[in-house]
């Protein structure tokens, strides 16, 4: 049987490449500059890890040597979306911007037959700006944004005035329309710098649940090919909330079940919550699908033991709360949301873990790709 390889870009903890290794995947490096997932991710994989920020040239230099001589199948990764906030109202200069298209430039220097990228659904509804823009849009661009931070700071000042307030959202929304002219979807530019390197592109919304995950955790999942004969499409799901002929969605319980009578473990990560008296009876009243907080959705929200959990989150110490004991969720319970398997032990404290946990793509959604992608290689 070929090899197939693949190199790793913001790889963290290394959810969607413990996917891509169980699907039968020879990683050949991964490269992140966080160091604690970076603890994680050397204390799960035997492969060579490069540490430090993709933007600098030494990184890249140290990611090209891994791959001399070897033939790249697969690139995969998830730039961070920060630089590309929903709100659009980001400096055009903003440094955060170049992550993808350091991305870019190790796609061209790579080569890969296929290239996989993953990032948040929301990244479907935002706006960026153009690239073509000239030096007077730029300067009249700043302008707009010195203009609406200005606003927000009388919204902030002037809070209690309602009639100041209503005048300053209607100039807000005067301002984010000019905006508007000046930029694009971020998948359509997304899209548009890959096809400029040679690649065809299709991009599509992934429900981590369709695919035996026990958790509703949609992703937008890019796939593309370097040549022109070969296949884009995107795995087929394998599981469903509906009675047909797939398979049945994994439930919270079949997930965790057998940590229900299980006592602190922090040698597994199944580290406990410090609760009080008044806090535990507080967990005991909370009915499924809601929250401890009727101002939170997600955070301290009791996950009904016989659905997939919604969506694992960076909620740090607000995550979900069990659907028998009366505590918070453990970061292993967590990390068993995310498919990671039981013999995958995260490093750090347990704010950090539970930082890793919830930024992870999961495991299962990862092994569904790479599976995918092995079998439009072959």
């Amino acid at each position: 049987m070929t090899t197939k390889n693949v190199i790793s870009l913001f790889c963290g903890c290394g959810g969607l490449d413990k996917g891509f290794e169980n699907s039968g995947f020879n990683i050949i490096a991964s490269n992140d500059i966080w160091k604690t997932a970076l603890d994680t991710y050397k204390n799960n994989f035997d492969h060579d890890v490069i540490e430090g920020d993709i933007v600098s040239g030494k990184t890249k230099q140290q990611i090209l040597l891994k791959a001399k001589g070897k033939k790249i199948h697969c690139l995969i990764g998830g730039p961070p979306c920060q630089a590309y906030s929903i709100s659009g109202l980001r400096d055009p200069t903003d440094p955060r911007g170049k992550l993808f298209n350091e991305y870019i430039s190790l796609v061209k220097s790579l080569k890969p037959d296929y290239i996989v990228m993953e990032n948040v659904k929301g990244i479907l509804s935002v706006y960026q700006d153009r690239d073509n823009l000239t030096e007077t849009d730029i300067t009249k661009l700043k302008k707009i944004y010195e203009s609406i931070d200005d606003l927000k700071s009388k919204i902030k000042t002037d809070k209690d005035d309602k009639d100041k307030k209503k005048t300053y959202e209607k100039q807000m929304k005067k301002l984010k329309d000019e905006v508007k002219q000046y930029q694009e979807p971020v998948t359509d530019k997304i899209v548009k710098k890959l096809e400029s390197c040679g690649y065809r592109v299709e991009f599509k919304t992934l429900n981590a649940a369709n695919f035996g995950v026990p958790q509703k955790r949609e992703r937008v999942i890019f796939i593309g090919t370097r040549y022109k004969k070969n296949q884009i499409s995107h795995p087929s799901e394998t599981h469903s909330n509906k009675k047909d002929t797939l398979l049945d969605w994994k439930t919270v319980r079949q997930a965790i079940g057998y940590l229900e009578k299980k006592q602190e473990d922090k040698e597994i990560n199944h580290v406990f919550s410090k609760h009080s008296d008044e806090m535990i009876e507080k967990i005991k009243k909370v009915e499924y699908n809601t929250s401890l907080y009727k101002s939170y959705g997600d955070a301290f929200r009791k996950c009904h033991p016989d659905e997939p959990s919604c969506t694992v989150k960076e909620n740090h110490g607000g995550v979900f709360l069990h659907y028998k004991n009366p505590r918070c969720m453990s970061p292993r319970e967590l990390a068993e949301l995310q498919s990671f398997p039981p013999e995958f032990i995260f490093k750090g404290s347990k704010s950090e873990i539970l930082k890793q946990i919830g930024n992870a793509v999961p495991v299962g959604l990862g092994e569904a790709i790479g599976k995918h992608i092995m079998k439009l290689l072959s």
